[in-house]
């Protein structure tokens, strides 16, 4: 088992998964969110290479248009 920190909310994995498939297991839409891992921001087209590791911290922040 792997535990992580999403959103400071510790969280058991039964198996690893990418950050693009814990996106998805968690119902987060990833058309307008930002997602840092252990305090790095990540690229999106990396969401899919990059495995949960045991005690990552994942923050997934909204991304909102202002003026």
């Amino acid at each position: 088992m792997i535990l992580i920190h999403l959103n400071n909310v510790p969280k058991t994995l039964q198996q690893p998964l990418s950050l693009q498939a814990l996106l998805e297991a968690q119902n987060i839409c990833q058309h307008s969110v930002a997602l840092v891992l252990n305090e790095a921001v990540v690229p999106k087209h990396r969401w899919s290479s990059i495995q949960c590791q045991n005690e990552d911290k994942i923050d997934v922040f909204a991304v909102v248009a202002g003026g």
